[in-house]
């Protein structure tokens, strides 16, 4: 049971044990979080652009799902994202079509596996469920490694975000129906921003995808890793 903590500026904050207090500007009383698109009312912990848990009356603070991206989120308070670019021993990345129930970025490219962090999870975790439930795969965690760790600033959502990189051997994927369709694309010696263009590749990760692609065309180590 959730109780009450108080309002200020229009928020509500709740307790929610164990040590987590929610904060929200919905109104409990109107929530139903069994509602049929229950994922907008997914729990996102909240913190600050050093990547410090926020902290209210001595609890994690969290927020709704709906309330961390579009025109409800709170600006300057970021959540947690994991993202994985898989990669083939053909020098192919594999570029997913978000599917079109999506409430942000519906029917544009994305990264191979891009999910959030959930509460009390790290990146590293949340990158290896994230392969398995966009991808299908257990995965070697010999042929993951981290790419980049950056903050995504953008109109739609301010997130802390940490890249990984996969390399992917046989037909191991399997894409699940939160992806439209997905495609391998050649990326070696491809200018980042072609790629973008071309996949019409979501904004918020689109300075990632054209890192990623610029390094992986430089450093030699990148492109055998994992073989």
């Amino acid at each position: 049971m959730a109780r009450e903590a108080g309002q200020k500026n229009g928020i509500t904050f709740f307790y929610r044990p164990p040590g987590i207090t929610l904060a929200t500007a919905l109104g409990y009383s109107n929530i139903q979080e069994n509602k049929k698109d229950k994922d907008m009312f997914e729990l996102l912990q909240i913190f600050d652009q050093n990547d410090e848990p926020v902290i209210v009356d001595a609890g994690n603070l969290v927020m709704y799902r709906l309330e961390c991206h579009g025109e409800y989120r709170i600006p300057g308070l970021y959540h947690r994202g994991v993202n994985v670019f898989i990669v083939n021993s053909e020098h192919e990345l594999l570029v997913p079509t978000r599917s079109s129930n999506k409430d942000m970025f519906a029917l544009m490219g994305d990264v191979s596996v891009s999910e959030h962090v959930k509460v009390g999870e790290g990146y590293y975790n949340a990158a290896l469920r994230g392969m398995r439930e966009e991808q299908g795969a257990e995965i070697d965690p010999a042929r993951l490694k981290l790419f980049a760790k950056m903050p995504v600033v953008h109109p739609e959502q301010t997130e802390m975000c940490e890249y990984f990189m996969y390399r992917a051997k046989g037909d191991e994927l399997r894409a699940s129906d939160e992806i439209s369709s997905q495609a391998w694309e050649y990326i070696k010696s491809v200018p980042g921003n072609e790629l973008a263009k071309t996949t019409k590749f979501r904004p918020d990760h689109k300075p990632a995808l054209v890192q990623f692609v610029e390094r992986y065309n430089t450093d030699k180590e990148m492109q055998i890793f994992g073989h």
